[in-house]
Order: structure tokens, then sequence, then C-alpha cells
């Protein structure tokens, strides 16, 4: 594949998410504003939440080059399988979580290691 010419500078460089080259090479995906929303989780259910962080009433998350506005909490529980779990938004919109890394098109909010034997 030939690269395109040379682009004006984003934030990132020319070839940055945001350069004008690329926009040729990516699939937009990942959170608008981090700091517009906070993670939770709670230990007992194995539950990991995202949500809006106040004052922010929403936030933003993009996947697979679709913008999507959450404005509520969105929770998923994870399998209590020993090791990494990641969790993400799919092509949908919608938090989803698995123990192989879901790959780089998706929007990654979250891994964590899970300690099976002490449930943490």
């Amino acid at each position: 594949m030939s690269r395109p010419a040379q682009g004006a500078p984003g934030a990132n460089g020319s070839d940055g998410a945001d350069g004008a080259d690329g926009a040729a090479y990516r699939t937009d995906s990942g959170f608008e504003n981090r700091a517009d929303c906070e993670v939770s989780y709670v230990v007992g259910t194995r539950t990991l939440t995202i949500q809006p962080k106040a004052p922010a009433t929403e936030y933003v998350v993009w996947t697979e080059g679709v913008r999507r506005t959450k404005s509520g909490a969105e929770s998923v529980i994870h399998a209590p399988t020993e090791g990494l779990h990641w969790f993400w938004f799919d092509s949908s919109g919608v938090l989803q979580t698995a123990t192989s890394f879901p790959g780089v098109e998706r929007a990654l909010a979250y891994y964590l290691i899970y300690d099976a034997d002490a449930g943490r």
C-alpha cells in the first residue's frame, strides 16, 4: 500500500491519530476525553462500571469510527477466571469483557488482573 502525501500536523503529528495521514490508516476507537468518565470496580461481584464523572453528565466513546455519547452508568461482570481481563466497548457501543485481548480496533476501556484464589 502506498503512503499518501504528508498531511498537516494534528495533535499527534501528521502521522498521529488526528493528523491528516492518520485518517487513512485508522479506525477511531477510544475515549474522546477520558476525564469525563470514571471507572469503579466492586471486588465481591466482579463488576466494572464506567459512568460520567461530575460535573460531566456524559462522556463520548468512539467504536470503529462511530461516535457514541454515553449519559449513564454501563456495567459488566467478568468471569471468576484467574488472570488478565480486558474491558472494551464493542462495535455497537456495549461494554464487554474477556480474558483474551480484543484487538486494537476496539475502544479499550480498562484491564485488570484477577486473583481467583483471593477473590480479587
